[in-house]
């Protein structure tokens, strides 16, 4: 009688533990007053995209066409820009990437994409090296931070510093 009942209570724990984590979180998110966000606009290189602009499905974009951006961006006063794209390499045209570089320093908060380097989207292996920006554009901005988490990291550090050095619980 004890040992079945002991199952059953730990059944009913493991079954139930998922909803009541999440409900310390949930919860005070839940009573708070919702917060309209209106400040904030995301640029997607969607379909619609890559044919106006004619770039390729199966190749980095053309770095000029950042650097557009970056400038539209920066005269139109945006408090920061941020890319979840990768710029890892010099690039194949020197002047785009120069381009996109002195926009970089045109900006005082543009925060750059760098790469855990496992080449596992879902995390399953357990090497890892960080990629950083390429070191044209590092000396444009300071800022960097990861286009990907694995969900170990967050698991064990909660959240990581735009210079990846420190781990926040």
């Amino acid at each position: 009688m004890g040992a079945g009942l002991a199952v059953l209570l730990g059944l009913t724990a493991l079954l139930l533990r998922t909803p009541l984590e999440r409900w310390s979180f949930d919860w005070p998110h839940a009573v708070q007053p919702e917060t309209q966000i209106t400040n904030v606009a995301i640029v997607f290189m969607d379909d619609i995209s890559h044919t106006r602009l004619n770039q390729p499905y199966d190749a980095p974009w053309d770095r000029g066409i950042h650097a557009e951006l970056v400038d539209v961006l920066t005269k139109a006063s945006a408090k920061a820009i941020a890319f979840d794209d990768l710029f890892t390499d010099a690039g194949t045209n020197p002047a785009a990437s120069d381009a996109l570089a002195k926009a970089i320093r045109g900006h005082p908060r543009v925060v750059l994409g760098a790469d855990l380097g496992s080449g596992d989207y879902y995390g399953l292996s357990s090497e890892t090296k960080v990629i950083l920006p390429h070191t044209n554009f590092l000396a444009a901005t300071p800022h960097w931070g990861f286009v990907q988490i694995k969900r170990m990291s967050m698991t064990r550090c909660g959240s990581i510093s735009t210079d990846g050095k420190m781990c926040r619980a």
